[in-house]
């Protein structure tokens, strides 16, 4: 006697069209150094228009910000990414005015 299972379909729908650290690389080879809130915004602004491309009603879902930051810090563990020795101060308007202004680190490719 043979017993047969039900098909069922793989769990998680989602399937992303751009993997988080395919991106990253990309985009500091393309750029010479990034901070990793350049490369997020960067990264939302890519993902939109591909849902926008694909006819999408839903958008896909995008990494976070701490999922995104994880993905560098990896990438950096891994020898794939440097800090470089240059730095920005932050833009954000809450910061204009003071004397001390947080500053962020780039990153880009390692050598």
């Amino acid at each position: 006697m043979v017993i047969r299972k039900p098909f069922i379909s793989a769990k998680g729908g989602d399937h992303h069209p751009l993997r988080v650290v395919d991106f990253i690389v990309e985009y500091l080879s393309s750029h010479r150094e990034a901070s990793t809130t350049e490369m997020h915004k960067a990264y939302l602004v890519r993902m939109k228009a591909l849902s926008v491309q694909a006819g999408r009603k839903i958008p896909y879902r995008m990494a976070t910000w701490d999922s995104f930051r994880v993905k560098v810090w990896t990438l950096q563990g891994q020898g794939i990414l440097e800090i470089s020795e240059n730095v920005e101060e932050s833009p954000e308007p809450q910061f204009s005015g003071r004397d001390e202004v947080p500053t962020r680190k780039l990153f880009r490719l390692a050598r």
